[in-house]
């Protein structure tokens, strides 16, 4: 499987064999995304912009079907998702993937480029891949905006 971002979209495709499966619509300086396929839509609901807690509801009946915990500093999260506990994680010496793992069993492996990248699992759930594209973006977005803010704050310092 892939991903795939063309510049200025606000679309993530993620494709098997070359089809679209499905695509997360990222909505830029919002606290809402959506993902969609197989005619279902889920939606990926941050309340604050501070906060590390991601909701995951269907749309639009609104029932709950998972809940994210980010730690941008430490590069995981926890996921609460249809009845099971999962953890994703950044790996390799660069941190230039990340993987999603149930207990110690690793599901989906991520390895991300500039706006594109390529998954690795035999999970058939489009929900859950797609969950742990959307904590990439999520936490590359907050790490940029922490940096911008450390930079005027040393700037005024200076």
């Amino acid at each position: 499987m892939q991903w795939s971002k063309d510049l200025f979209s606000k679309y993530i495709k993620i494709k098997s064999d070359g089809e679209v499966i499905s695509f997360i619509k990222n909505h830029p300086w919002s606290s809402f995304a959506s993902v969609e396929f197989d005619g279902e839509k889920y939606g990926f609901y941050k309340k604050g912009f501070f906060t590390n807690t991601v909701s995951i509801a269907h749309i639009p009946s609104g029932i709950s079907v998972g809940k994210i915990e980010n730690s941008i500093f430490d590069g995981t999260a926890k996921i609460r998702f249809k009845d099971s506990n999962y953890n994703w994680q950044k790996e390799g010496f660069f941190s230039n993937k990340f993987c999603l793992r149930k207990g110690e069993e690793k599901l989906i492996t991520y390895s991300p480029k500039f706006a594109d990248g390529n998954i690795y699992t035999e999970v058939d759930d489009k929900l859950l891949v797609a969950t742990g594209i959307y904590i990439f973006l999520n936490n590359k977005a907050s790490t940029a905006v922490i940096i911008i803010i450390m930079i005027i704050i040393m700037s005024a310092n200076s």
